[in-house]
């Protein structure tokens, strides 16, 4: 953010700059002076934002981070015992260095909303602690039923 604050800013001064030096080229007699500083200075606001784009080309299309996160993540949940099974693991870096993690954890049946919603935080905090990467994260707690489990590879991102 602060990149791309630093950059609108470069090229707000070099605009207003180039305005007033076609200003006074242009009523000094050098008629196209306006439009050639014109081209100028659009050519470096497009290298720019060129620059800009390429930098963060991979937050903009949610980048994933390497297959050893998801793992860390599935074992730092799995390491608490009223866990039965963590699946649908979602990660997405929404920053440089900053991920967002969202994932089903499934627990048994008997366990009651506030039980499930204080193992969410501490398998959260937990997380953020491990893997420093980690900003937010978002758990969806299933109940057990029968014996199946379902992937992201099978199924739709509901617990079923």
């Amino acid at each position: 953010m602060e990149k791309s604050a630093k950059a609108e800013l470069y090229n707000d001064v070099l605009s207003n700059l180039g305005a007033i030096v076609g200003v006074f080229l242009t009523s000094a007699g050098f008629q196209r002076a306006d439009g050639i500083i014109t081209i100028f200075i659009a050519l470096i606001i497009c290298r720019n934002g060129y620059r800009l784009f390429k930098e963060n080309v991979s937050f903009l299309l949610c980048m994933s981070p390497e297959e050893e996160v998801y793992v860390k993540i599935k074992e730092v949940a799995e390491s608490f015992p009223d866990v039965l099974d963590v699946h649908d693991i979602i990660a997405v870096y929404t920053g440089e260095n900053t991920l967002h993690v969202d994932m089903h954890v499934t627990v048994k049946e008997d366990m009651t909303v506030k039980e499930a919603d204080e193992l969410s935080k501490r398998i959260a905090r937990k997380l953020m602690e491990e893997i420093p990467e980690i900003s937010y994260v978002l758990i969806h707690v299933c109940s057990k039923k029968k014996d199946s489990y379902r992937t992201t590879a099978n199924s739709a991102m509901s617990c079923v």
